[in-house]
């Protein structure tokens, strides 16, 4: 189940991407470009190109997307490392926050901010401040 919560959480931030890129996509005609690109593509060429800016996948949150981002592939292309529930926790809170930095770096309002002040996420870790592999 852990390992579900940690390819679930990075699919929010990769959907999320996708809906604040398509609008450029289609403006521009390459919609059909997009839909083919894959998430590493889209973070590092689609991205700056739209937003004018990279983003910082030095420090977090996006430190902590990458580690996200690596988990799922490993998950899911490679041999499955376990994940714990603390992990599982931390993909969770890297995902959220992720999406509300993504929407910020284009400028955009985070649309489920309603719900996050209902709903709190909590003081949970991100990825990169728990020993997580990535290889």
């Amino acid at each position: 189940m852990s390992q579900l919560a940690l390819v679930g959480s990075n699919q929010l931030v990769e959907i999320a991407l996708y809906r604040l890129l398509a609008p450029f996509a289609h403006e521009e005609g390459s919609i059909n470009k997009l839909q083919n690109e894959t998430y590493f593509d889209m973070l590092t060429k689609w991205v700056p190109r739209v937003s004018g800016r990279d983003l910082d996948f030095l420090s977090d949150p996006f430190f902590s997307t990458e580690l996200l981002r690596k988990g799922r592939n490993n998950t899911i292309h490679k041999k499955a490392s376990p994940v714990s529930i603390p992990m599982a926790r931390a993909a969770l809170s890297t995902a959220v926050i992720g999406t509300i930095a993504l929407h910020r770096h284009f400028d955009r309002v985070f649309p489920y901010a309603g719900f996050l002040e209902r709903w709190e996420l909590g003081p949970e870790a991100l990825l990169s401040s728990l020993d997580t592999p990535t290889d």
